[in-house]
Order: structure tokens, then sequence, then C-alpha cells
């Protein structure tokens, strides 16, 4: 089933001195349950398409529909985390993830079951009642995914959620959400410049470039992946020389062509 469709979506913005096609005229099908990863250099398009998915920026042409219905309130659909946690400093750890919620037509009884389901699920369960302030930065971002987890959405926006963390929090963080899309079966779209880290989560690799998607390639490496397998390092590999072409040369642009799996 088709969870996510992306048909003929641009965008342009204006910056001081000149004008941005940020994302150039894209067509996209994601399939339900399934871990999709975008790549590529700053500037090239994937963070604005994120943005128009999740309905926090306005497309000059085009549509998005989920499960064959388009909705103009993306809340109903994708749950959205940020590099930063954009938890509340005054709020605790549970008033934060209630905030989430405000919106949702929910008793008492099952919200606060969806609270204590989210934290168990990202171990953190024991943190409830602790302030921003007082949380690692990847604890912060266990309860940013927690957040996610609570609103219970069929799909979720990553915008490299872990790359302001140290090196050992990321690969431990990596390692949890590969086990939450496991055990709950949404559908992910993750933005990342770390291709390593889109070939150690995702299904499905796009290459973007100009704002339009180069390359989309499925990964058929078994799970749970290892860094150091010779498949894993040579997928690595020719997803960066997709990204960068041969020598001299830029990677070759596939104007208008459809991204299915």
């Amino acid at each position: 089933m088709i969870s996510l469709e992306v048909h003929n979506l641009s965008c342009q913005y204006t910056t001081r001195d000149r004008s941005v096609l940020a994302v150039d005229r894209l067509d996209l099908k994601v399939h339900s349950g399934t871990f999709t990863a975008i790549v590529g250099a700053s500037g090239c398009g994937k963070t604005t398409l994120l943005r128009l998915i999740a309905g926090l920026r306005r497309a000059d042409q085009g549509s998005i529909s989920f499960g064959g219905a388009a909705d103009p309130d993306r809340r109903h659909h994708a749950a959205l985390v940020f590099q930063d946690d954009r938890l509340l400093p005054w709020l605790t750890v549970r008033q934060n993830l209630l905030l989430a919620l405000r919106r949702e037509a929910l008793g008492a009884p099952e919200r606060e079951e969806r609270l204590r389901a989210a934290l168990e699920l990202v171990k953190m369960e024991r943190w409830g009642s602790a302030y921003p302030y007082q949380l690692s930065g990847g604890m912060a971002q266990r309860v940013n995914l927690a957040r996610a987890l609570c609103q219970r959405r069929s799909l979720w926006l990553l915008d490299e959620p872990f790359s302001a963390l140290d090196a050992i929090t990321r690969l431990q963080l990596q390692q949890e959400l590969s086990r939450l899309w496991a055990a709950e079966e949404p559908t992910v779209l993750l933005v990342t410049h770390d291709i390593s880290e889109a070939v150690l989560l995702a299904d499905r690799v796009l290459t973007m470039g100009e704002g339009v998607i180069l390359h989309d390639r499925s990964l058929e490496l078994p799970r749970p992946r290892r860094r150091s397998d010779p498949a894993f390092i040579a997928t690595v590999s020719a997803i960066e020389e997709s990204l960068l072409g041969t020598p001299g040369e830029e990677a070759p642009r596939q104007d208008k062509k459809e991204a299915t799996p």
C-alpha cells in the first residue's frame, strides 16, 4: 500500500540576492511500513521536501497525498523529529509529551497509557518528572522520539535527528531507532548527510541534487547490519560515487523521473 505520494511538487524561495528552486517538479511514492533515507549535499532540497510533506512550508505547485487521499492538515498523518529536541525548558518530560497530545481527542486514561508506553519504548520511563536541562543530548532525543511515538502517527519525518550528538550516542540512537521501527512499523522518511547512517537504517536510499531525485537505490542487505561487512562498505561507496560522480564531473541529473520502490 502507498503511504505517501508526492506528485509534480515544486517549491521556490527568494534569498537576499537570488531565487532558489529548492524542489523541482518532484515525484515520489513511499510504501507503508518502509524506511526511506534521503541523502544529498547541503542545499539540495531534501529538508525543504521534508517540510513540504510535514506542512511547514507551502508548495508552489504539485500535490501530496497520504494513503491515496489529500489532507490539508498533515498533523493527522505525520510526526516530525528535528535535529534539536524542541523541548520547552519550563516543562518536564511528561508535560512536554502531554503538550504534543493536546489536540488529540483522548480521555485521561488513554493519554496516560500513551505516555507510559512511549517513555518505556525509548527507555526513559524513569525520567518523566525531569526537566530538559537535566537531560543529556541523547536523552533529549529519546524524548523527541517518544513524542513521535505517543502521537501514533503512521509517518515519521526525521530531519537529521542525530547530527548534533557525539559519535557514541549517535550509534546508540541509530540502534534504538532501528529497534523502534521494527517494533512499531511506521513509514519513515529520514533526511541525513551521513551515508553510513542511511545504509544502516533504510530499505531504500534516495540521492537528491538541485531539487530532484538523482538516484533511487533499494537495499537488500540483511538486518541487523554491520558497518564492517564488505557488502555494507560497497553500498556506502556506491552511494558516495553517485553523489560525487566521476572526478571533475557533477553527478548526472535525472529530470522528472518518478521515484518508486
